[in-house]
């Protein structure tokens, strides 16, 4: 069986630095090294753990010279952490070196899962557990939607709940009761035909049928505004 190529995260690079890189790796330009060729690693695919810059490139990167950047570079190899690896051009020159972390890798293939694993379990709940993908319901179960219940209709409203709440149901502030009319005796409506002016009285039975006095409403409309006139001017009226 071959072996499935590693696939690292940016996450997973930065534990390895931060914690399991060797503390000699790490001091100094050294470690600063390191972590200029880690962020230009492969991080998936079959060269994982791989790059290829120039001297003269990480040179720029550092702020030194290149001949310190070889030095550093050799240093590292002592540690194990890099390995070089010359490659030539088509013309049987060189070019720039590839560079395996060997720290990484190896650290790597102790701890992360491999790309591609399609090892699968089932559950007693029919769910499909892949080490590289997680958790997978099967395809044939379907989640069971919840039961549908409507709500009962609503029971017609009695009509003195209608009278309280009005057609649409909402409870309303009760309509103020009107005031009783005082109703004027026989004896109260001829005092004031007998004290008023005819003139004026004509006129105070033509304001009572303007606002809807009828027959015998019209006397009685005009004995209201007279007494209001006479209460105010003080006039001696009967009880």
């Amino acid at each position: 069986m071959t072996t499935k190529p590693l696939t690292l995260t940016p996450f997973q690079r930065s534990e390895y630095f931060r914690t399991h890189a060797p503390a000699s790796a790490r001091r100094g330009m050294r470690g600063y090294v390191l972590m200029v060729l880690g962020d230009m690693v492969r991080l998936n695919g079959p060269n994982t753990g791989m790059c290829w810059p120039s001297v003269e490139y990480l040179a720029d990167m550092i702020g030194r010279s290149a001949r310190q950047v070889q030095r550093l570079l050799r240093e590292l190899e002592k540690l194990g952490e890099v390995q070089r690896i010359a490659q030539r051009n088509k013309n049987g020159g060189y070019s720039s070196n590839l560079y395996r972390l060997k720290g990484l890798i190896s650290w790597a293939a102790k701890n992360v899962t491999r790309g591609g694993d399609t090892r699968t379990t089932k559950t007693s709940s029919k769910r499909t557990i892949t080490p590289a993908r997680g958790v997978k319901w099967g395809s044939k179960e379907k989640k069971q939607a919840a039961p549908f219940h409507p709500a009962p209709p609503s029971a017609p409203l009695a009509r003195a709940e209608v009278a309280e709440k009005g057609a649409s149901g909402f409870l309303r502030d009760p309509e103020p009761a009107p005031a009783p009319k005082r109703g004027l005796s026989v004896e109260q409506i001829e005092e004031a035909r007998a004290k008023c002016d005819p003139v004026r009285w004509s006129r105070l039975l033509i304001e009572a049928g303007i606002d809807g006095a009828k027959g015998d409403d019209l006397d009685l409309g005009a004995a209201r505004r007279w007494r209001a006139d006479a209460i105010m001017a003080g006039v001696q009226l009967v009880a």
